[in-house]
């Protein structure tokens, strides 16, 4: 190639390169898809379908018209829905736009085999709602809880968070149950939790109004979240009015012993700051409090007072004590045994720190069972499992009755 040729080539491979980039960043921008779900058999609109953004926290659920609309990250983002009963459905997100989705009927499903609380029932011959979540769809979402796994997918099975403190735990509401005015103490919405077969509230007539020891299980340790709903529920009794959780954990299979390990790493932040007011301003507003309470004229800021906060930087008390928390969880799982003997053995760690004041979580969790075939149609199983949580709420506090939420608002009040 001759060198004048050779040099004005480069012009068009600068403008071919940046083309490439436009058109990446083009297909990276976040889409909204607006669609409408329908029997495929019937054609009438589906409630409660679980539409998601595979391998992401990302969802929603279908409303009576069967319409839901989803931002999705891209065109190229993989749309899930799955509904009790029907094939799930999968397909790209594509471009903004409205869709309408058919599904189909799962009839093979009416075979399977589903836990009930004792014992086990073929699906079509269980009588209520159950629906079942296998770890395998949930243990690589990148969450800090189990209970976090689960928002929005399953119908009828609502999962709300109690706070946005460190620790907090997230509520799991089935069929929208209700207390009713004048109900004894301790006794909230959330549903029974059963681990193992074992019942594992601490009142469970009352159910516990916070489940540590379902959101300190990993999804690597556990096999499947069974939901009882409606008349699934009624074999626990008056103690599973609220629904039933079940949760099967895993068990030690033949062969060399394997070692699995899963961990978690983020940080937390509010997701849109709130404006607040320059010194200026706010000794403005305290002026005009005083001129209101009549309060005497040395009580307020003068004009030069006023002039020289006019000239400071705008700051706050929540800019100067605000910080990313940070949140991690460590998982590692042993696993193994021979054709007479096998065990299973996890411990788990997780750890989040407050985003103001000295405040630090620390959960630690170990879980095992060993199964051992004694003879020939008698099988012993053994599960032990055991928490520990370490808070520290370091955080200045004017009394016993004020709370965290009262100092962060106070960063926002205090001149």
């Amino acid at each position: 190639m001759p060198y004048n040729m050779k040099y004005l080539r480069q012009p068009k491979l600068l403008l071919l390169t940046l083309f490439s980039i436009f058109t990446v960043t083009l297909f990276a921008q976040e889409v909204t898809i607006k669609g409408t779900v329908t029997n495929k058999e019937t054609g009438e609109p589906l409630e409660g379908v679980s539409v998601k953004v595979k391998n992401s926290t990302l969802g929603t659920t279908t409303g009576k018209d069967g319409v839901f609309i989803l931002k999705a990250p891209s065109s190229e983002s993989i749309i899930s829905l799955t509904y009790v009963g029907f094939v799930v459905y999968e397909r790209k997100a594509g471009a903004t736009g409205s869709i309408t989705i058919e599904m189909e009927k799962n009839n093979d499903r009416l075979d399977e085999v589903v836990v009930i609380g004792y014992g086990t029932k073929k699906r079509v011959n269980v009588q209520g709602a159950v629906a079942t979540v296998k770890a395998k769809d949930i243990e690589d979402l990148p969450v800090a809880n189990l209970g976090t796994a689960l928002v929005n997918r399953i119908p009828g099975v609502n999962v709300s968070f109690s706070s946005g403190k460190p620790g907090s735990t997230t509520d799991i509401n089935i069929r929208n149950s209700i207390t009713f005015p004048g109900t004894a103490s301790g006794v909230t919405t959330q549903p029974l939790y059963v681990i193992d077969g074992i019942i594992v509230n601490p009142q469970p007539w009352a159910q516990s109004t916070n489940p540590d020891f379902f959101e300190n299980l990993d999804a690597s340790q556990i096999e499947d979240i069974t939901f009882l709903k409606d008349a699934s529920a009624a074999i626990y009794g008056a103690a599973g009015a609220k629904g039933v959780v079940l949760i099967t954990t895993k068990k030690g299979k033949a062969g060399k012993p394997k070692i699995s390990y899963s961990g978690y790493f983020g940080t937390s932040t509010e997701a849109v700051k709130s404006p607040t007011l320059s010194a200026y301003q706010h000794a403005k507003l305290l002026n005009t409090g005083y001129e209101l309470n009549n309060s005497p004229a040395n009580q307020r800021f003068s004009d030069a007072d006023l002039t020289r906060l006019a000239a400071m930087p705008n700051q706050s008390w929540f800019n100067q004590l605000w910080r990313p928390g940070k949140v991690n969880r460590h998982t590692m799982n042993i696993s193994g045994g021979s054709d007479k003997i096998t065990f299973f053995m996890g411990g788990s760690y997780y750890n989040e720190t407050g985003n103001f004041g000295d405040i630090d979580v620390k959960k630690y969790s170990v879980r095992g069972s060993i199964t051992a075939k004694i003879i020939d149609g008698l099988t012993a199983n053994m599960n032990f499992a055991t928490d520990f949580n370490q808070e520290f709420r370091n955080t200045l506090r004017a009394s016993n009755s004020e709370t965290d939420d009262l100092n962060i608002r106070a960063l926002y009040l205090t001149p």
